[in-house]
């Protein structure tokens, strides 16, 4: 039993009921009254929101709770960031063991390892971002860019003889890869590469798992041979011995400190002098060096790159399921705690439930709809990458540009939207949301990141709208466009066109909120392209032509397609839900969702004049109504989505209701919680 955990059995014991909150009070009765209202079915909510796999998640989730005394939460315990990092390697380890998941099931249905790291992220973002470090970036790498003679790297990945880590990004370059200045230079004399660190910004910087864990990284670096250079290439590098765990000669390895979250991850920075490492380093796919000379199968430099870093989609398509998940945590909490939480009434009546006041509702409903969309079409583009990795590297597939674009989009949507909800869900809370115990602020903080790593979210909708664009460009040489999610594109003029939805009954149909949205997309990209050709036509550099038009423009076009792209799968998602009561409540959070993104770009809306004024009204009016119906099925919802309590962690998201006592149990546990401190006489200093 842990220090906190003993200290907290005995503090229990001694405070027994007389100090516990008030019986009158009833937040367990509280909670329970919202959770009978619920006329769901947990079991379809379980297959749209997690999918053919979520019996995975399940198997996580005991694996943490069989191993209490390794699986502890950081911000229930208060751990110092040294024993944060030893734990979460303690973890990594005991995990590994646990899994029951070898390298065969994982090749057999890659979605299996994507919705058991949904699950651990649940946990604990740091556990689960080392763990994707060492098998998803480094290992994962190995395999898409190495060929047999690197299998044994996979192997001792596998069984963790090597601890390793992915070394990209620099001091100086993030975004930017084709710019990175890390150095491998061919000697042919030894048939070696040299690495270097040229100057502090070449620096490969917040490299996780590094500055205290890996043994072996995968450096990406330019690669030299005769003066020449042919781009951006991957290597595997030692960078600590086996024997003592010292870095390598030629190697220095730093720690680039404290940090806004994840203090779990050991983020290091790394130099190299010189560094000498044999041919076989170069993880040679696509490119080798024979007799002196340099050889690829992709002569388009860049082709090759893109296919290098084609497979790091991966990342940013799981960051929307990571991010989901704090936003539904937060939201759980929240939630939870309005059904309890009481405050005010009529004069001699009982205080009411925050829950029932509507801006609470507009609030966490608004949310919910947000959380369960971006899910639906979150969990389907991780199941498209995951069952399409052999065609990831296929030159042919042109398909691959799409899925770009999307996990693009979806990564920016996402984790955006998971920071508005996560600082909703703390404000609901009011005070108790600024306790660390609760957990609101890790899960803000831990996703903090999600908004700039695996691409900073505003580049990487550059990316998204230049695939619409090119997509109209196709549309304007007669041809036609291959893509499904944008066959509704068009290069007729759709400004002036009218939305078919007029009143209450026909916001209903999600065909209805689909066309208004694909509306927006059209209009968007009409102007992008009218106002790219009016920059190019003054601006000389197409490059500052192309950031002229980001602004009101390029930016709003990709978010706007994101959202249609949410919307197709959603109502994909909605017509394989057969449960009335269960199709109603989606269908809801659909229209709530859909209304709302009319509502609040409606100077788009009625700028193009698709919508008209007296129905703008009528969006607002249902919206009210939405969210109060809503709320009777939300805690049926929540309890189905979240993770049981040993793995929300937190007192005020506690499933039985039982917050205040549990909160107070911690507080009241804590160390030092009642103790004198040591500098008590400098308070209160003797005069002489």
């Amino acid at each position: 039993m842990s220090q906190a955990n003993e200290r907290i059995e005995t503090l229990t014991k001694q405070v027994k009921e007389s100090t516990l909150i008030a019986d009158e009070l009833n937040p367990k009765k509280s909670l329970e009254f919202y959770r009978q209202k619920s006329t769901i079915c947990p079991k379809q909510v379980e297959n749209t929101i997690y999918g053919y796999n979520s019996h995975y998640m399940k198997r996580v989730y005991e694996v943490i709770k069989n191993s209490p005394q390794i699986f502890r939460h950081p911000h229930l315990e208060e751990w110092s960031r040294e024993v944060y990092r030893y734990m979460s390697f303690r973890q990594l380890v005991q995990f590994d063991k646990e899994k029951n998941m070898s390298y065969e099931d994982y090749k057999k249905d890659p979605h299996i390892a994507t919705i058991m790291g949904t699950a651990l992220y649940q946990w604990n973002a740091s556990h689960c971002i080392k763990h994707g470090v060492h098998f998803y970036l480094y290992a994962k790498t190995i395999i898409n860019l190495g060929t047999q003679k690197h299998e044994k790297y996979v192997q001792r990945s596998i069984d963790l003889s090597d601890v390793g880590s992915f070394s990209l990004t620099e001091l100086g370059h993030g975004s930017n890869v084709r710019s990175i200045l890390t150095t491998a230079t061919y000697d042919t004399a030894t048939n070696e590469f040299i690495i270097n660190t040229p100057n502090d910004l070449a620096l490969k910087w917040w490299i996780g798992a590094t500055a205290q864990l890996a043994n072996q990284t995968v450096v990406w670096a330019q690669l030299l041979l005769n003066g020449e250079n042919h781009g951006v290439h991957a290597f595997l590098v030692p960078i600590r011995s086996l024997e003592d765990h010292q870095p390598m000669p030629g190697v220095v390895i730093g720690d680039c400190g404290s940090k806004v979250g994840l203090d779990g991850i050991d983020n290091g920075f790394l130099q190299f002098t010189n560094y000498r490492v044999p041919y076989d380093s170069l993880l040679d796919k696509f490119s080798q060096i024979e007799d002196g000379k340099f050889k690829t199968s992709i002569p388009s430099a860049d082709r090759r790159f893109g296919l290098q870093l084609g497979s790091l989609s991966g990342g940013r398509i799981v960051i929307s399921m990571h991010a989901g998940s704090n936003a539904m945590m937060a939201l759980t909490i929240a939630t939870r705690y309005a059904c309890i939480r009481k405050q005010f009434g009529l004069p001699g009546q009982p205080e009411n439930s925050i829950i029932e006041y509507p801006l609470v509702q507009y609030r966490l409903m608004s949310s919910l709809a947000k959380y369960a969309v971006q899910q639906v079409a979150a969990l389907n583009l991780n199941q498209l990458w995951d069952h399409n990795q052999e065609n990831v590297l296929d030159l042919k597939n042109n398909l691959i540009n799409q899925l770009h674009a999307q996990s693009s989009v979806m990564k920016a949507i996402c984790s955006w939207q998971a920071k508005d909800i996560i600082q909703i869900s703390r404000e609901i809370l009011g005070g108790h949301g600024y306790s660390s115990y609760n957990r609101i602020g890790m899960l803000y903080r831990d996703n903090d990141i999600n908004i700039t790593w695996e691409g900073d979210n505003n580049v990487l909708l550059q990316q998204t709208s230049k695939f619409l664009l090119d997509a109209a460009r196709t549309l304007m040489k007669g041809k036609e466009i291959k893509y499904p999610t944008i066959k509704f594109l068009t290069v007729e003029p759709v400004e002036g066109q009218k939305w078919d939805a007029k009143e209450v009954a026909q916001f209903r149909n999600p065909e209805n909120i689909l066309r208004a949205m694909e509306w927006r997309v059209n209009l968007l990209l009409q102007r992008s392209g009218l106002k790219l050709q009016e920059n190019l036509g003054s601006h000389p550099d197409p490059f500052a032509a192309w950031n002229g038009t980001q602004v009101f423009y390029l930016n709003s076009l990709a978010l706007a397609y994101g959202e249609v792209y949410q919307a197709q799968e959603f109502i994909s998602a909605l017509n394989k839900i057969h449960h009335e009561q269960t199709k109603e409540f989606m269908l809801n959070l659909f229209e709530l969702w859909g209304l709302n993104i009319i509502i609040n770009d409606l100077g788009t809306f009625r700028e193009g004049d698709f919508v008209e004024s007296d129905t703008a009204k009528q969006m607002k009016d249902r919206v009210v109504e939405l969210i109060k119906a809503l709320k009777d099925e939300a805690i049926g919802f929540l309890d189905v989505v979240c993770p049981p309590d040993h793995i929300l962690g937190s007192p005020f998201g506690a499933k039985d209701g039982d917050i205040y006592n549990k909160y107070l149990t911690y507080v009241r546990g804590a160390k030092n919680s009642y103790s004198r401190v040591d500098w008590w006489n400098e308070i209160h200093p003797k005069k002489q």
